[in-house]
């Protein structure tokens, strides 16, 4: 299970930020020390067994919200984007940019 880190909206979190993650995994301590597990703990007493594995992306320093086309996403933006998609196996169809309407890009489309 991929979940992105941080989960709001690209804007309000990435600008200024230096770098993102992502979770890719939970390493399990305890009872199944060491094991890597690729799904989100099912249970509340494994989930506190478990830590994330992340994996850490450059971020940009660039303010997002006015920005109508995907192809003028900062670069780092756009292979932020384009990881997430490679990961989960799914591409990117929407993004949101803010809280607006028209702050939504459709990819790809």
């Amino acid at each position: 299970m991929i979940q992105p880190m941080p989960t709001r909206s690209m804007s309000a979190r990435a600008c200024g930020k230096r770098r993102h993650a992502l979770i890719l995994a939970w390493l399990a301590e305890g009872v199944i020390d060491g094991v890597r597990v690729d799904h989100f703990p099912s249970s509340l007493a494994r989930l506190e067994r478990v830590k994330p594995v992340y994996e850490t992306l450059p971020g940009w320093n660039a303010d997002t919200t006015g920005i109508t086309d995907a192809k003028d996403l900062p670069v780092n933006a756009r292979k932020y984007l384009d990881r997430l998609a490679e990961l989960v196996d799914v591409p990117v169809g929407m993004l949101s940019l803010g809280p607006k309407r028209h702050q939504t890009i459709r990819m790809g489309m």
